[in-house]
């Protein structure tokens, strides 16, 4: 696997160092995808890609025009798209992380069986849905006739939060919010790939369909970190990710 930082050590914790930015420490073991909107190696402030960090050259692909304070992408139509994932991973287990400040109800990710959303294969991977007064936030899964949620929480309105689903590749997923794991759910995902032959594309803030939870708009808010790794990472490993970004987000 390629080397993603400047230093790894043999517990697989990185941090990449470029002149002027000091990168978040991280789990780089089994990385597969890394977007970070606020390192100048990632994205320079313009243009409508974003570099991959994780040694793979997955470059995104950022669809619409949103606006980029140097730390985070604002969207409101917009989303990143990054290339097929199916040849990543060696079986459907994998984790999923985020760092959002969501300013309405809407999806944060799709998994979709083409890069074109709502076409095909799509259905969403995490949403904001309102329940009485409050917004919950939850990760997500398609189980072949519905869709299951898991975990989350309550969401505070206007903070950043890290949001990560995570599944074992054959009955259960999990959700983290800030770190903080939430009850596992058992469920048998049926993947973008029994519909759409090798294919597997997340829409990072992409449209989904409206579902039973929440509206599936494009997601509206700031837009931060993305990873996506080939295996489930284990709660401590996952508190390691949060601990090393969030001062970039002000938590």
């Amino acid at each position: 696997m390629p080397f993603v930082s400047s230093f790894t050590s043999s517990f697989g914790f990185g941090r990449r160092k470029v002149a002027g930015y000091a990168s978040p420490a991280y789990v780089s073991t089994d990385i597969q995808l890394y977007y970070n909107p606020a390192d100048p190696a990632s994205y320079a402030g313009s243009g409508s890609t974003i570099t991959d960090l994780s040694g793979y050259n997955r470059t995104g692909t950022i669809v619409g025009n949103p606006s980029h304070d140097g730390t985070a992408f604002t969207f409101t139509n917009d989303y990143i798209m990054p290339p097929n994932m199916y040849g990543s991973l060696i079986s459907p287990t994998h984790t999923v992380e985020v760092w959002v400040r969501p300013t309405s109800t809407s999806a944060i990710w799709t998994d979709q069986g083409t890069p074109t959303p709502n076409t095909d294969y799509f259905t969403t991977g995490a949403e904001i849905y309102p329940t009485g007064p409050v917004y919950n936030v939850n990760t997500m899964l398609w189980n072949g006739t519905a869709t299951t949620r898991t975990g989350g929480g309550i969401l505070d309105p206007g903070a950043w939060i890290q949001l990560v689903r995570t599944y074992n590749g054959s009955n259960t997923v999990q959700a983290y919010l800030n770190g903080v794991a939430a009850s596992p759910t058992t469920i048998t995902w049926d993947p973008p790939w029994t519909q759409t032959p090798s294919s597997w594309y997340l829409g990072f803030g992409a449209q989904s369909i409206p579902t039973s939870y929440a509206t599936g708009a494009y997601f509206a808010g700031d837009y931060g970190i993305i990873r996506v790794y080939s295996r489930v990472l284990l709660e401590a490993e996952v508190l390691t990710n949060y601990n090393g970004a969030r001062a970039i987000y002000g938590l």
